[in-house]
């Protein structure tokens, strides 16, 4: 659903995404070629369900910058990304657990909350902080 949506919207953008693959000088030969290659010619319901079935089984399809396999190519990051979140959230956790510990009901932990539930209240009025 998401993923024909921003086709969708894809498609009201000025230009075609074959001119990002081709050279300037390049003839209609050369588009019909690279359309008919990634699928371009077909209709978008076609497209679609290529798309989906190839991610079902897997396949990402190829990053056109490099030329690798995408799925290889976040499985390379994956490990470093994941280790990145995991820090942030424990290193996030373990600084909220301080300042809650060190500054419960003293004028800095009275003044946030007073901020965070003013703040609401000024974008939409109605909403009630407790």
């Amino acid at each position: 659903m998401l993923d024909c949506l921003l086709r969708r919207i894809l498609l009201l953008i000025p230009g075609d995404p074959v001119d990002n693959l081709l050279r300037i000088a390049s003839g209609h030969e050369a588009r019909a070629k690279i359309g008919a290659k990634y699928g371009l010619d077909r209709p978008l319901t076609v497209q679609n369900a290529r798309l989906l079935g190839n991610v079902l089984q897997g396949d990402l399809g190829r990053s056109f910058i490099t030329r690798r396999p995408v799925a290889a190519m976040i499985a390379q990051v994956l490990p470093n990304a994941l280790t990145l979140g995991g820090l942030a959230l424990l290193l996030s956790t373990v600084v909220g657990v301080f300042l809650v510990v060190a500054f419960q009901d003293r004028w800095l932990d009275q003044a946030i909350m007073g901020g965070s539930c003013w703040g609401p209240r000024c974008r939409h009025s109605g909403w009630v902080c407790d």
